[in-house]
Parts: structure tokens; C-alpha cells; sequence
């Protein structure tokens, strides 16, 4: 009676390990098929050529970082707006380029901007559309033959 008994408890083992190994197969499938049916929204579509413009950009934030009076931005305090402030010794009227609102949880939400500079060298855009949460404030511009770039994180609440 007893080799009985070893069999039995031999063919449970063996069950026990084959649906181990099952249950283990069964998760990694459906860990898969969770995986692949995930949406991962690329931040920006051409990614690949911003890259490949990066050197230019960074000598473009150097220049910025280099001039003595440099472009200021200011979320307003009271009011919904945010107000840029290009150096003073610069003419207002041969400021050009473009200020994206990038919104890095979804690029939907971005807003391009041309720059209009005032006689104070001064731009205030309203904001009070945009959506609360981190914002990156992108200003590409121009003073007469040189061009610039700026950078800034905002928080809108």
C-alpha cells in the first residue's frame, strides 16, 4: 500500500509545478497584451530633427545667456497673463519670432504665438484659457540679424 501512496503524492507534485508553470504563462501573455495595447502619445511628432537642431539651439540660449539685459518672463499675479520683457537697449520694432506655450502632458493643448513687441519692448499674453498644471514657455526670437532663445517652466494653478 505504501508505493501507492508515494505515487499519488508524486503526480500532486508534479500537477502543482505544471499549473505553477501555467499560471506563469498565462501572466506573461496577458502582460503582454496589457503592454502593447498601451498608448504612449509621442511628446513632440519630429522628434528626430529638433534633436538633430540641438547645437544650434544651445548656441542660440548661449547668446541669450550672454546679453546684459535679458528677456524676462513673468506669470501676472492679479491677472490671468503672462508678460515678456525684451532687453530695453533693443528696437521694438525689429523683434521678431515666435512664443510656443508647450504643454509636455499633452500636445494638444500647445499654443504658438507671434511675438508683437510693444514701444516698451514688452508682449503680454492672455492665459486665462490655459489649462492648470506645467507649461514651458519657448521664446525663438530675433533682433535684427541675431537670433535668440529662451526657456522657462511655468506652473499655472
Amino acid at each position: 500500500m505504501m508505493p501507492m501512496q508515494n505515487s499519488n503524492r508524486e503526480r500532486r507534485w508534479a500537477w502543482g509545478i505544471a499549473l505553477l508553470y501555467g499560471c506563469f504563462v498565462v501572466f506573461i501573455i496577458g502582460l503582454i497584451v496589457f503592454a502593447s495595447s498601451q498608448d504612449f502619445p509621442l511628446v513632440e511628432q519630429d522628434y528626430y530633427q529638433k534633436e538633430l537642431r540641438y547645437q544650434q539651439r544651445i548656441d542660440q540660449s548661449a547668446g541669450s545667456l550672454a546679453l546684459a539685459d535679458r528677456l524676462t518672463i513673468e506669470l501676472g499675479e492679479n491677472t490671468p497673463t503672462l508678460t515678456l520683457s525684451f532687453p530695453r537697449e533693443f528696437d521694438a520694432a525689429r523683434i521678431s519670432g515666435t512664443i510656443t506655450l508647450y504643454r509636455p502632458s499633452d500636445p494638444d493643448l500647445d499654443r504658438l504665438v507671434q511675438i508683437d513687441a510693444t514701444q516698451m519692448n514688452t508682449q503680454i499674453i492672455p492665459i486665462g484659457d490655459l489649462r492648470p498644471g506645467l507649461w514651458y514657455v519657448k521664446v525663438d526670437w530675433h533682433h535684427a540679424n541675431d537670433v535668440y532663445f529662451d526657456e522657462q517652466k511655468i506652473v499655472i494653478e
